[in-house]
């Protein structure tokens, strides 16, 4: 198998663990069960990126900087294991090319820079602790900021 000129091998052993034979009313042999799903989930652990929202670092004298957005990818198990039947069953193109798709972040570093945040407007600390109404309103604040991202 193949993408973006790194290879991996498939051995006959390890293809032979990864096949669904037909059975039970289907007719089509298949990339399946439980030998490709422990395979495809090594792979996506290898390949799989999440997309990052650009956000912003506040120096020690209060300039703010970007912090760049980046494109994730995903494995798409499905159209791979396509490809890898189809290269197992071939005589002459044995080579799969691994299938990922992006995923676009939700906050670019272009919408980030538009937003013309140049300097640190005000900060707030707290301490955590005290009465239970007081970890509660800070829990609420959290809770909203991970929303929010």
């Amino acid at each position: 198998m193949r993408w973006r000129g790194v290879h991996w091998t498939v051995t006959p052993y390890r293809l032979r663990a990864m096949l669904a034979l037909p059975g039970g009313g289907t007719t089509t042999l298949r990339v399946g069960g439980p030998g490709a799903e422990r395979y495809f989930a090594r792979l996506g652990r290898a390949l799989d990126r999440p997309s990052r929202n650009a956000g912003f670092a506040v120096s020690p004298s209060g300039e703010v900087g970007i912090i760049p957005s980046r494109v994730g990818r995903r494995l798409d198990v499905a159209a791979t294991s396509v490809n890898l039947l189809a290269a197992a069953l071939s005589q002459n193109q044995r080579t799969a090319q691994i299938v990922v798709s992006t995923a676009r972040p939700g906050r670019t570093t272009r919408v980030a820079r538009a937003m013309g945040i140049r300097g640190l407007v005000g900060s707030y600390e707290t301490i955590y602790g005290g009465d239970a109404n007081r970890i509660h309103n800070v829990q609420l604040v959290v809770a909203a900021t991970r929303r929010a991202r």
